[in-house]
This record gives structure tokens, sequence and C-alpha cells, in this order.
């Protein structure tokens, strides 16, 4: 994970970063880092230093905050987890996570104002 930061640092063009992540990409930005952060796995602290290199590249701190919002649905982990709790509890809470996602992608990329 360690290497991840400057893998991206390396290959990727800040061109190809702001394009897909940067403020002008709105929702789709948004959704993008959104459905990124749902497959991600591993503890959040080991994406920091990831997160801080996409936005040197120009990613916005709402596709950020969105994608950092949406690492707690464990996408491997629903057909477990519907075993347990049940399909409705768990499409209710993850769709709540999905939507919460979002809508604090938007609020933090507002109040950066990027």
């Amino acid at each position: 994970m360690s290497l991840l930061p400057s893998f991206v640092s390396t290959t990727i063009q800040k061109q190809t970063i702001r394009k897909i992540n940067a403020k002008q990409s709105g929702l789709k930005g948004i959704l993008i880092g959104t459905l990124f952060g749902t497959v991600m796995i591993g503890p959040a602290y080991m994406f920091y230093s990831f997160f801080k290199e996409l936005q040197g590249k120009g990613a916005s701190a709402g596709v950020i905050a969105a994608t950092i919002g949406a690492w707690a649905i464990k996408v491997a982990w629903i057909p477990f987890a519907i075993t347990v709790l049940g399909w409705k509890f768990v499409l209710l809470f993850n769709g709540l996570i999905f939507v919460f996602a979002i809508v604090s992608g938007f609020f933090v990329g507002a109040f950066f104002k990027e």
C-alpha cells in the first residue's frame, strides 16, 4: 500500500486525474470516487498518502471525501451481512451510506471551493 502513491505519481498524469476527479467533474467525479470507495479494502490510514498524492495532482476534496465516506460499504461482505442481518437492513443501510457519501462529497467540495 505504501507504494501506491509512488505508482500514481510516476504513471498517472495530472491531466488524467483532473479530468476524472477535479471540481469540474461534478457528479461524475463524485460518483467515480464513491464507487471506488466501495471496493477499497484495508485500513483507511493506509490510503491517506494515496489521497494526498491524488490531491496534489488535482483531485478535488469532494471526490476524496466521497471516496472515504463510501469506504464503509464492503461489497465483498454484503452476502454474509445479508445472511446475518437480512437483505432489507443491508440494502437500506448500504444505500444510505452510498447516498450520504455523495452528499458529503458535495458539501466538502463546496466548503473548499476548489
